[in-house]
């Protein structure tokens, strides 16, 4: 759902399509059901607090009697549709691991968790939160650096970090600001002075700075061109005529824009002798090796990553419909014990209340629990 619009690893981290014994939840069950009551806002609005209390509880009680009869019948219907999934991406599973051996990737595991680093790449990061912190103040540094400087100093930073000192910033709120994060900054690294750009301290923070900017722009611009070749994949399955076709036009306009982009904040942190042509991107959209790689060994590791992600997709859709499973046969025992527990209870009260003219609705109440009993010991699961 919303999740589908954040990248893919903070999917990784907090999608539940990902989440282990997460099943196949749409969530939002308390989201649903206030929507419900949707119709009692114009009445609600100009209601006093007793009588909107006493409104939305019987609206409740009404949703709550008309939906626990149907309950039996819902449990078969989502079982259902879970054993439909799970054998439509068992299916799926199975041809991408065919087609992945058919380009040479035959260890499965291998590919997934070669996708897994590129998503939470643990090797290119700084090697530890203090070097993160020194990148960090390095780059607030060079932002600082930047305002309302002369001709030659920006020259200098130009030549440093290009991609910090295109953007030079004037407004003396925005240097305020960038003076108190450099402040908490030196104070965790215990720094006694401010940094000049020709301390050696700086220049060792520098070069962790351009190296984890550049992991991050490559991890980028690797993900942006999976992205392509998906949307390059899905255009020949569907067709030139498909209305899928033509609106993957436009994604793959963005994508090869962005990636440009990215080509180009490489080049500024990689320095002069750094170059990336559009060729060479060309080249790596169409399954040929990263421009930044020195070996070809790229290749493979290219389809490894395109590969594990289909791999890595399909096996947690394969593995969410198995817990889905197992969740829905602790549902239908949930479910046939509240039945027996509401029959012991109703049995209670018709002793207690027997002659005071409330037996009606109590034997209504037994009838309808016996009757659900009986449709969930008909459930073949």
């Amino acid at each position: 759902m919303h999740g589908s619009s954040h990248n893919s690893s903070c999917q990784h981290y907090n999608c539940g399509r990902f989440a282990f014994n997460a099943g196949c939840r749409v969530g939002e069950h308390t989201e649903q059901l206030w929507s419900m009551l949707k119709d009692l806002v114009g009445k609600l609005r100009y209601a006093k607090r007793a009588t909107r209390q006493d409104l939305i509880d019987a609206c409740l009680s009404l949703i709550a009697r008309l939906k626990v009869p149907q309950m039996p019948k819902l449990l078969k219907q989502r079982w259902l549709r879970n054993c439909k999934a799970l054998d439509k991406y068992t299916r799926e599973f199975n041809e991408r691991i065919s087609a992945a051996a058919a380009d040479g990737v035959v260890d499965v595991q291998m590919a997934m968790n070669a996708y897994i680093e590129h998503l939470c790449p643990s090797s290119l990061l700084p090697a530890s939160d203090t070097d993160a912190s020194k990148a960090k103040l390095a780059e607030l540094l060079l932002k600082l650096w930047s305002v309302d400087i002369s001709v030659e100093t920006r020259q200098q930073l130009a030549a440093m970090a290009p991609a910090l000192a295109a953007g030079v910033f004037s407004e003396s709120s925005h240097q305020a600001k960038l003076e108190n994060k450099i402040r908490i900054l030196e104070k965790k690294l215990r720094v006694p002075r401010r940094w000049q750009r020709h301390d050696q301290v700086f220049q060792e923070a520098h070069t962790l700075l351009v190296q984890s900017k550049m992991a991050e722009c490559r991890n980028r611009a690797e993900q942006c061109v999976l992205e392509l070749r998906e949307i390059h994949n899905s255009r020949q399955e569907e067709g030139a005529a498909s209305k899928v076709t033509q609106a993957s036009r436009s994604a793959e306009k963005r994508k090869r824009s962005k990636l440009s982009k990215l080509a180009l904040e490489m080049e500024a942190w990689g320095g002069a002798d750094f170059h990336i042509t559009q060729q060479s991107l060309t080249e790596f959209i169409r399954g040929g090796p990263a421009p930044w790689e020195e070996t070809p060994a790229s290749v493979s590791a290219a389809k490894h990553l395109q590969h594990g992600r289909l791999l890595y997709e399909a096996a947690h859709n394969q593995r969410r419909c198995e817990e889905e499973k197992q969740i829905l046969g602790q549902e239908k025992r949930r479910l046939l014990h509240w039945t027996l527990w509401s029959q012991t209870a109703i049995q209670e009260a018709l002793a207690r209340h027997q002659g005071l003219g409330r037996d009606f609705w109590l034997h209504k109440a037994l009838l309808q629990s016996k009757d659900m009993e009986a449709q969930v010991m008909q459930l073949s699961w």
